[in-house]
């Protein structure tokens, strides 16, 4: 009987070996979880961002520079029949964008889809936060923002394609801006990440 009995050193050691193992082990399964999360992340912003260069490029190749009047001292915008305002919210609504601009050269808003938010004739509130990405898209290509939050506190990303008039010079440039809804669902996996690294 005394044989199969475990001394208490042999089984001090033993428990220590599961301990490390276990802790070993939850760091390795919490480490490989948290690298998925965040290269799922990246994965799905970069795609986001492409989306959103395509659909400001197309916004951009809809809008006909002709009607629009870029440099009436009363008014900034001139849409005769509305047709440009027409062919812009059809975009958005498509699309679900939460909004489209036409900004000119010196970030004067020219037309928009949310007059609400960015009043016709005022300066772009975006345009010192993305004027790097601005400027881009007024050199002829497309850009897109990271990922930064709107005033209803979730998360927005816009994305600037050039509008080339006939001199082939970009002297307006369109913004299209969009929820980034995917990062709802990654919250939540976040927060159970967070959760389960804390237990």
């Amino acid at each position: 009987m005394d044989r199969m009995k475990t001394s208490p050193a042999r089984s001090l050691l033993t428990e220590r070996w599961m301990s490390a193992a276990i802790v070993i082990v939850t760091i390795l399964f919490l480490s490989v979880n948290w690298y998925y999360y965040v290269r799922t992340r990246s994965a799905l912003d970069e795609e986001f961002s492409v989306r959103l260069r395509a659909l400001a490029s197309l916004a951009a190749s809809a809008v006909d520079p002709s009607r629009i009047d870029t440099h009436s001292p009363e008014f900034a915008g001139f849409d005769p029949g509305g047709r440009n305002a027409a062919a812009l919210d059809s975009l958005a609504s498509r699309f679900d964008l939460a909004s489209i601009q036409v900004l000119r050269e010196d970030g004067i808003v020219l037309l928009t889809t949310r007059p609400d938010l960015f009043p016709p004739g005022e300066l772009y509130p975006m345009w010192n936060m993305d004027y790097s990405e601005i400027i881009t898209a007024l050199g002829g290509s497309s850009s897109s923002t990271g990922l930064y939050r709107s005033p209803g506190g979730g998360y927005i990303k816009a994305g600037y394609a050039p509008v080339v008039s006939t001199s082939g010079i970009a002297e307006m440039i369109v913004a299209a801006e969009a929820d980034a809804r995917f990062l709802e669902g990654m919250g939540d996996l976040r927060t159970l990440l967070i959760l389960a690294t804390a237990v």
